[in-house]
């Protein structure tokens, strides 16, 4: 499975506190893995919780030598140990106090996408309808002030892109010694591309023009993915960008 990352600091920024990785290859008992995480804090601790978290995540898959019956289930346990990580390091080092970060992570095993989802940042799949046409769905769930809204039926989706408090998230890496996750089970059926980003993405681009830069002809995975975020910049580039994608398709474009 071929795989792209980018991970950018964006135009406004002055660092990155984004973490993003993307292996194709077996990681550990995993046939491949994908990560975004998306931190915040003052300084320095928004990169460190990110940082962390997927220094943790991949510590622990590299160190198991089986594939669990269960992937979903174990990536809620990576999950909980690298939230147990992240707000132990809070509380022991006072510059890190009040970090914390999204999580969203897959893998692809036995036709199906294994996900888990905490905060705002997403998971996307590219999927054929019966016709052949490219169609964008959404898989994870955005844990954020305005998406309960959206979920409620109080805002719609471009309202929420627009809101004052479209960056309050109600669930995070860190914040408690506990955290619950979403986990994900998608069917790999008709499924084209994977894409895992954060919000740096998504508050710049909209879902129809994510597809849109998508579906343009003649890009491999690699190139669909600076696409994006080359256009999140040209946008403004607000905040940090990470990319992350798989190509199903086998072939290169």
């Amino acid at each position: 499975m071929k795989t792209a990352v980018v991970c950018d600091t964006g135009r406004v920024r002055s660092n990155n506190q984004d973490r993003a990785f993307a292996s194709g290859e077996p990681v550990g008992p995993l046939p491949d893995l994908l990560i975004v995480a998306d931190g915040m804090g003052g300084h320095n601790a928004g990169e460190k919780a990110s940082e962390l978290t997927v220094e943790t995540m991949l510590a622990e898959i590299k160190e198991r030598t089986n594939c669990p019956d269960d992937i979903g289930l174990w990536f809620d346990t990576l999950a909980q140990d690298a939230n147990r990580a992240v707000f132990e390091a809070s509380i022991e080092n006072q510059a890190w106090a009040g970090m914390g970060t999204t999580l969203v992570a897959a893998c692809v095993k036995d036709g199906w996408i294994y996900g888990i989802n905490i905060g705002d940042s997403r998971m996307y799949v590219i999927r054929t309808d019966a016709d052949g046409t490219w169609q964008l769905e959404q898989i994870s769930e955005n844990h954020s002030y305005v998406g309960d809204l959206v979920r409620a039926g109080i805002l719609t989706k471009e309202e929420a892109r627009r809101h004052e408090k479209k960056n309050l998230i109600t669930r995070a890496v860190g914040q408690e010694p506990e955290v619950q996750a979403d986990i994900i089970m998608e069917r790999t059926e008709g499924v084209q591309l994977i894409l895992l980003c954060s919000d740096g993405l998504t508050d710049m681009l909209d879902d129809e023009e994510i597809l849109r830069i998508l579906k343009l002809p003649g890009f491999n995975v690699q190139e669909m993915a600076e696409n994006l975020t080359k256009k999140a910049n040209d946008c403004g580039g607000y905040d940090n960008i990470s990319v992350v994608m798989a190509d199903l398709r086998g072939d290169e474009v």
